[in-house]
């Protein structure tokens, strides 16, 4: 799930009125359905806020870069065409909250109150897009997020051995993350 949150209107709708806030609206509907498709369905949940739930991606990487899609595309300008073939580019401040809900049990309105809570923390981050970090519940950029699941932060390899038994033993050793690396200076760890 995703939540998009609108700041400041107050400015757009000075510049443009409320028939022009409208229109602003509808195009903010619009960009958001092109990046995350037909079958996934975009609301306004109220006047700053628009919900997508988003069914057709599992993975939180995924859902990762479509927070960064979507925050990217509604921050380039609106243009909205005024009365007497005025036009008004209109810049908006975004925040994009990402939840991944695991399993079908989740709480609709827990989730809907932590994306939005994400969308609220973005608009202080570079990319204006905020995921909880699986490893500590906390939020960040979502690039800068620890997506790898535990399954696939380990790797197995063979190893020959010499004692009793098979002779192939399988050893799992972590591998270190992004973060990690970006911590150690891009040397692998």
């Amino acid at each position: 799930m995703l939540a998009v949150l609108l700041f400041d209107l107050e400015h757009s709708t000075a510049q443009v009125g409320p028939v022009g806030l409208n229109d602003v609206l509808s195009q903010v509907a619009t960009r958001i359905q092109r990046q995350v498709g037909a079958m996934n369905p975009v609301g306004r949940y109220y006047d700053r806020c628009f919900v997508v739930l988003v069914e057709t991606i599992a993975s939180p990487a995924a859902l990762r870069t479509l927070g960064l899609r979507i925050a990217s595309t509604l921050r380039k300008p609106i243009t909205v065409q005024m009365p007497h073939d005025q036009v008004i580019d209109v810049r908006l401040d975004v925040g994009v909250g990402v939840v991944h809900m695991v399993g079908h049990t989740a709480n609709a309105d827990a989730v809907l109150h932590e994306a939005e809570e994400m969308a609220k923390l973005a608009r202080t981050m570079r990319s204006r897009a905020a995921i909880a970090d699986p490893s500590t519940g906390r939020p960040v950029a979502v690039e800068d997020a620890d997506l790898m699941t535990p399954r696939s932060n380990t790797r197995r390899t063979r190893r020959s051995g010499s004692g009793s038994g098979s002779g192939n033993a399988i050893a799992t050793t972590a591998r270190p993350t992004l973060k990690a690396r970006r911590q150690a200076g891009g040397q692998m760890v």
